[in-house]
């Protein structure tokens, strides 16, 4: 049946409207009665039909985690991504959608590839996890990766991360993400529910996060151990850590000397940082040395001490007493917390600060390095 339009105006002057066939008028007001609130609620949102069942080859399209991870699981046809090193796609593009000004850093430390894929609820539409696995060169890169996006980077400010106890690795809850390290691969997990307000995502992610980190971390590697410099001050016996120890980019910033660990310490005397950079021979901490006595204008103490004790000036920064010695392939160094941390905004008298360097001393000839310091 063909409907005619109104006839314009400029031809009849005012519109009227035809007549419409009793059948069209019941139907537009009974369409009209039966749509209320809760119809326009749903109207509003997103629409997305349910997974029947998960799919049956899913181990095969992301096999570093499990097919089924606490009801999530790669639905039928899914679209696991893969780029970098020996894939499909270049790392660059990816890198940066991900990591955005930190992809340079993090290829400098390792990054070789990125895999990224979506587990679904098969029982609702609208919760997934959103996984993506980083894959380094080494264990140090991957360790790093995520200790800077756990912890941040500079450890001047406490951290809002949960640390979650796993074997064999290092599981970090924050808000709706967790964060796993464990072999040369790095996991990020976020939970979504567009289902949910806020705070039932949140609350929901405080209590499933955790139970993903133990599956997920058992299947990313074989179980390989925290980089060296780490293992220095958490496996101390005799030191009282005020937190994590972390791996650092540089000694204060300079960046001839390479990496390190930093560790923030607690003794009779009150709190400091520590810090260690292990080197690949005597040679190379013999440079780092005379880096840090250039760089930081460090001249030694004394005759044959072998100390070097810098005075870090910065800007709008009160100035801060650092010292240095090596031992073998070792260069460590104490200092103050940084300012926002500090209890006692005096500086601590020289014989305590060097007290704590002869400890460090002490704790790196029980505890060498291993020969291959990249693992």
């Amino acid at each position: 049946m063909k409907i005619l339009r109104s006839a314009p105006s400029s031809l009849w002057g005012a519109s009227v409207p035809r007549a419409r066939p009793l059948h069209y008028v019941l139907f537009s007001v009974g369409l009209a009665c039966s749509r209320g609130p809760l119809d326009e609620e749903k109207g509003s949102a997103k629409v997305r039909a349910p997974e029947a069942s998960c799919a049956a080859d899913a181990a095969q399209k992301l096999p570093e985690l499990p097919s089924e991870l606490h009801g999530f699981c790669l639905p039928p046809a899914a679209d696991v991504r893969r780029f970098g090193l020996g894939r499909g796609a270049g790392l660059h593009a990816v890198c940066q959608e991900l990591l955005g000004d930190h992809c340079e850093s993090s290829k400098a430390s390792g990054l070789r590839s990125v895999s990224v894929a979506e587990l679904r609820d098969p029982l609702n539409p609208y919760r997934e996890l959103r996984a993506t696995i980083f894959e380094f060169d080494d264990v140090r890169g991957a360790f790093g990766f995520v200790q800077s996006r756990s912890l941040g980077t500079d450890g001047d400010a406490p951290s809002e991360a949960t640390s979650v106890e796993v074997s064999g690795a290092r599981a970090y809850v924050h808000h709706n993400t967790l964060r796993i390290w464990r072999g040369r691969r790095a996991l990020e997990v976020r939970y979504i529910a567009e289902d949910q307000s806020r705070g039932e995502l949140l609350a929901r992610a405080r209590l499933l996060l955790p139970e993903v980190a133990q599956t997920a971390a058992a299947s990313l590697d074989a179980e390989q151990q925290v980089p060296y410099e780490v293992r220095f001050f958490e496996e101390d016996p005799d030191v009282a850590r005020l937190g994590p120890a972390r791996l650092i980019p540089t000694a204060l910033g300079l960046s001839q000397t390479g990496a390190g660990a930093s560790a923030d310490l607690l003794d009779r005397h009150g709190q400091y940082r520590a810090l260690l950079f292990p080197r690949l021979d005597e040679p190379s901490a013999k440079d780092l040395m005379r880096t840090i006595q250039w760089g930081l204008n460090a001249p030694p103490i004394g005759k044959n001490t072998g100390i070097l004790r810098a005075r870090r000036l910065r800007p709008e920064a009160e100035p801060e007493s650092w010292y240095f010695y090596r031992v073998g392939r070792l260069v460590l160094g104490v200092g103050p917390l940084p300012e926002g941390l500090r209890k006692d905004p005096s500086e601590p008298a020289k014989a305590v600060m060097e007290a704590r360097l002869a400890r460090l001393a002490r704790r790196a000839y029980a505890f060498p390095p291993p020969q291959a310091l990249r693992r």
